[in-house]
């Protein structure tokens, strides 16, 4: 007979009590900082989930958290549990008790603070209690939850950064107990234009056949790699057939009863699923900690198979190291809550410490040591922790941590693409990198633990709220595509821009380094006052003429499609700048000069003449600024007296690409005054 698994036991009335004094306490909670060895501790679980997801092991397992305060299309909560609850509480029979202190004046249920609505009964209960009075399962799903305007709900930031995630192709699949269209709206929005194919969108899989269709897609050539989305309980786009017959046939696939909830609602294909990814994959639950029967003893069972396993006594590790191998193992659970472990949560981590044969099996010391972030560990996801650990905040960090090692070790290290690319012009470009990666993530010395976690510049990859994307992404959209407008929600991977980021913050370092004598690497203050773009000029990155000198010059990043042309007008105020060099990520492209219309306004006359400034644009290459076609450089100082003096003289390279200034260098005469070449 099968062992049962260890259980925690907590009475109802201790949770109860515990629940309302956290409530009533909730804006006196004292948050402190954690102590060394705690933020250690976090940060070694922290780097273990960073590592699992870098190399594709990670799916995350999403539910109500992260939808909560997203409004519908009427500015309403429509996907808070607690809303959801009371508008079914209030379609049921009203009690006779007069003594029931219910906010609405229906059922005790809601006896208490108005937080606590949906912790003592849940959603399934309230739903199962609604049909049970033999009413239409259509009307408690289109008219009082309105489901079908999921498909409208606001996109969060952490749906933004977990489609990023996807975008740089290191997550392929997302499990959800919501039905909501979020994910899949943000990663169509994240998209160019050109790649809107059929195999490189966000797929919703609610049932068999649809599962059949896209389960198997792959990512091909240069596209987006594809995320596939499992919506375990249904989803809201099933709802948008035209006909009263479709939809009331698309209600039955949305579960909400706890009938529905256990037996998967005949999703058959949903319980193989998630009990496949839960052996071989590291399933990270965010925004999930509902009771909901069917995932939770379906986990339970799968963890129980782990520990029922029999182990080769012979290659089994020793005692000692089996609670560090078994919490890094390929397919360890990782839970993140908003505030401290529910019930379920511990039930599932306890589970998982058993089953790998972990010495230590207390919540204390899976709390400490095991794969859970909770409000305690918040003083790392936030500069300023306000008692909780958000979803935003905790995807945000992730990503940002993501990022920067995929970015330093795929990029900007040797044996690159990018390496090589330098290589052709400078021959230190090792020692180059080596900079710029430790400038960018620096991995020791005195920098701070937010620095080696999330990157020194973590600003580059905060979402602007008017944008809906990554300040990076709007740089380099301007760089791309300059002249056009940008589009909300646009994102820049590594994946297909990387030759382009990494062309960027290897300029931004130079340019810092040139105009900062004191110290080496740039910070973010210094490259707010550098950095200027537009829609008309594209990204611009202000550099100086000489050490000494009070004028300055204006390096302006094009890809090769989004150069100036011959008179063209640039409706932008550039300040009062010296000199324009426009430098191209092509390293085919040849040097020239072209002259550009510089206009405030367009077509605004003064003293009812038009002013038009005419101004010269120096346009050279990469690789040309880097110094190809002289002498390669052997150390940075000197590489970066070159990068100085082709800045402040770009005519140097241009004339050099003409013909007749190619042989006029050419010529040398022989001491009779014959010519030769």
């Amino acid at each position: 007979m099968a062992k049962q698994l260890r259980l925690i036991s907590v009475s109802d009335g201790e949770w109860q009590t515990n629940t309302v004094c956290e409530i009533k306490n909730k804006n006196k909670v004292d948050v402190t900082k954690l102590s060394q060895s705690d933020l250690v501790k976090t940060e070694t679980k922290f780097l273990r989930l960073v590592e699992r997801v870098i190399v594709g092991g990670v799916i995350p397992f999403l539910g109500a958290g992260l939808s909560l305060k997203c409004t519908g299309p009427d500015g309403k909560e429509i996907a808070h549990t607690s809303e959801m609850i009371c508008s079914v509480c209030h379609q049921l029979p009203k009690e006779r008790s007069t003594e029931s202190r219910c906010r609405i004046g229906r059922h005790s249920c809601c006896n208490g603070p108005k937080e606590l609505c949906g912790k003592k009964r849940g959603l399934a209960e309230v739903c199962e209690e609604y049909l049970w009075g033999k009413r239409r399962l259509s009307k408690l799903v289109l008219e009082i939850l309105q489901i079908q305007k999921f498909t409208a709900l606001e996109i969060s930031t952490a749906h933004r950064y977990i489609v990023y995630l996807a975008r740089e192709s290191v997550i392929e699949e997302v499990i959800t107990a919501n039905y909501d269209t979020s994910l899949e709206r943000a990663y169509q929005e994240s998209l160019d234009c050109g790649h809107s194919s059929n195999r490189s969108s966000a797929h919703s899989v609610s049932n068999l056949q649809h599962y059949r269709k896209v389960a198997g897609i792959r990512q091909q050539n240069s596209q987006p790699s594809p995320l596939k989305v499992y919506h375990i309980n249904g989803c809201a786009s099933d709802l948008e057939g035209s006909s009263k017959n479709a939809k009331d046939t698309a209600c039955e696939t949305i579960l909400l009863t706890e009938r529905q909830l256990q037996h998967w609602g005949d999703r058959q294909w949903g319980r193989d699923l998630l009990r496949d990814r839960l052996r071989c994959k590291n399933i990270v639950f965010s925004g999930f900690g509902s009771p909901e029967p069917q995932v939770r003893h379906t986990t339970l069972q799968v963890l129980e198979e782990f520990e029922l396993d029999p182990r080769d006594r012979q290659h089994e590790e020793k005692r000692t190291n089996l609670q560090e191998t078994g919490w890094r193992a390929p397919n360890a659970v990782f839970v993140h809550a908003y505030e401290d472990l529910t019930f379920e949560q511990k039930q599932m981590l306890v589970a998982y410490a058993y089953a790998s044969g972990a010495s230590e099996t207390s919540v204390k010391s899976i709390r400490e040591s095991g794969n859970c972030f909770t409000r305690d560990d918040a003083s790392l996801f936030a500069e300023e922790p306000s008692g909780c650990l958000a979803a935003d905040d905790f995807w945000m960090q992730v990503y940002k941590a993501v990022f920067w090692r995929i970015l330093t070790r795929d990029w900007l290290s040797y044996g690159s693409p990018f390496y090589y690319l330098l290589l052709s012009s400078i021959s230190c470009a090792d020692v180059l990198l080596s900079q710029v990666r430790n400038w960018l993530l620096p991995d020791s010395g005195p920098s701070l633990q937010c620095e080696r976690l999330f990157g020194r510049l973590p600003k580059y990859l905060d979402i602007r709220c008017d944008k809906d994307s990554t300040i990076l992404s709007e740089h380099i959209w301007h760089i791309r595509y300059r002249g056009l407008q940008f589009p909300s929600g646009w994102y820049a991977s590594l994946d297909e821009r990387g030759i382009i980021i990494s062309s960027y913050f290897v300029l931004v370092y130079l340019l810092g380094s040139l105009s900062n004598t004191e110290q080496d690497s740039p910070g973010w203050a210094h490259i707010e006052e550098i950095i200027k773009f537009s829609q008309s000029l594209g990204l611009g990155l202000e550099f100086p003429l000489g050490y000494d000198s009070p004028h300055s010059g204006l390096l302006v990043l094009s890809h090769r499609e989004s150069l100036f042309q011959q008179g063209e007008p640039i409706y932008e105020d550039i300040g009062d700048h010296n000199l324009i060099v426009q430098v191209v990520i092509d390293s085919n492209f040849s040097p020239r000069r072209v002259r550009v219309q510089l206009k405030k306004k367009p077509d605004v006359p003064v003293n009812g003449m038009k002013q038009v400034k005419y101004v010269s644009v120096y346009q050279i290459s990469f690789l040309d600024l880097l110094g190809r076609g002289s002498r390669k450089p052997e150390e940075v100082p000197e590489f970066l007296e070159i990068v100085r003096r082709r800045l402040a003289f770009p005519s140097l390279v241009t004339d050099r690409s003409k013909k007749r200034v190619r042989d006029r260098g050419r010529i040398r005469r022989d001491l009779g005054g014959a010519g030769r070449r």
